[in-house]
């Protein structure tokens, strides 16, 4: 919860909330406006994807899907014996 509020302090919420302001408050610029945001939160979301694969916070997609199959795979208590298998199988 406390990571969830502090995602309301970041600058791409901020920009964003400035940015609806500035849309309602100058109509005639909206197009303007809405590009320049969008710019910006383009090359924010670039370099955030950016730094975080050079510090290795990345993990390919197959990876992780191996992964949570395996760890899936050990949890027995999960598993329902009693039911009833899928019709068709």
């Amino acid at each position: 919860m406390k990571n969830f509020l502090a995602k309301f302090g970041s600058r791409k919420f901020l920009l964003t909330i400035a940015g609806l302001l500035g849309v309602t408050a100058y109509p005639q610029y909206a197009n303007d406006i809405v590009t320049l945001i969008g710019l910006y939160l383009g090359a924010e979301g670039a370099a955030d994807t950016v730094r975080a694969y050079s510090q290795q916070k990345y993990v390919e997609p197959q990876k992780a899907v191996a992964e949570s199959f395996f760890n899936s795979a050990d949890d027995e208590d999960d598993v329902d014996k009693d039911s009833e298998p899928v019709p068709g199988r």
